[in-house]
């Protein structure tokens, strides 16, 4: 693959991202609640529209608390035509 993925600090809200780009940053996101979900498994959740444009992402970010897509449905603020993305 020659594709260009772009990492997480460099997406932002709003950008078109590519489905390597969505699936590397719920990754990240995931790896966010390193040292604090275990033994539940590290997931992150990336929400794009039918452009791919970004609009949320989440990640499980303690036992106990809102699952990754919970998280990232919590910050949505655009409902339209959605594409969920996630990792575990």
């Amino acid at each position: 693959m020659d594709e260009k993925v772009r990492t997480a600090p460099s997406v932002r809200i709003g950008d078109l991202i590519s489905p390597a780009e969505a699936m590397h940053l719920a990754i990240r996101e995931g790896y966010r609640g390193v040292g604090y979900v275990s033994p539940n498994p590290l997931v992150g959740c990336v929400i794009v529209d039918r452009e791919h444009r970004l609009l949320a992402s989440g990640y499980h970010a303690r036992i106990g608390g809102d699952h990754a897509e919970v998280d990232a449905l919590k910050k949505l603020t655009d409902s339209k035509s959605l594409l969920v993305l996630m990792s575990m």
